[in-house]
């Protein structure tokens, strides 16, 4: 019953005749399962209905290893053509080894929230690398993704040192503060 229900949701995006604009899945309670579905059978068969695809939010929902990669390669699919300009990924496990590199093709991505996600300092570089060739970034959340100060200086310097991104926000948690979910961001 719930696969069934997945690959019809997936199929309409297939024989959708005009460009999706905004897809919001969050709080879904979405297996991995799911998730790995809607990519494999909806979005990859059908990367030119996707590729007006301006949002895209299953956070919330849970990303194993295997849809992390097929989102990954539909990242890379969709490419530069594409005009994904908000991606939310917060609070599903996401394999951010394999979901960044993807990122550097969209360029019109404005907002990331990756929050609540394990953020080891290789892919806090591979973030930092895409920060720093990005002209759009608004806001970038990682809060909650257990940094270590070297991730953290890792970040702050790569939208310190992009002049494209005046006004582009970087939240991010506190660790060692007294309030619980302390959060803190940098403005630039």
């Amino acid at each position: 019953p719930y696969t069934t229900l997945f690959r019809s949701i997936s199929l309409s995006v297939v024989v959708k005749e005009f460009g999706l604009r905004s897809w919001k899945m969050s709080k879904c309670e979405l297996s991995a399962k799911g998730i790995a579905t809607l990519f494999r059978e909806g979005f990859l068969p059908s990367p030119e209905v996707t590729l007006s695809l301006e949002e895209l939010d299953i956070s919330e929902n849970k990303i194993d290893e295997e849809a992390s990669l097929l989102l990954q390669v539909w990242i890379s699919k969709i490419g530069k053509r594409g005009n994904l300009r908000v991606l939310n990924i917060a609070k599903t496990s996401a394999v951010l080894g394999l979901i960044l590199p993807a990122l550097e093709s969209l360029v019109y991505l404005e907002e990331l929230n990756i929050s609540h996600s394990q953020l080891d300092l290789d892919s806090a570089q591979v973030l930092a690398k895409i920060i720093g060739l990005s002209s759009c970034f608004k806001t970038i959340d990682v809060s909650h993704c257990g940094l270590a100060p070297s991730c953290l200086s890792v970040l702050l310097a790569a939208v310190v040192k992009n002049p494209n991104l005046q006004g582009c926000k970087l939240k991010f948690a506190d660790r060692k503060s007294t309030r619980l979910n302390s959060s803190h961001a940098v403005h630039l």
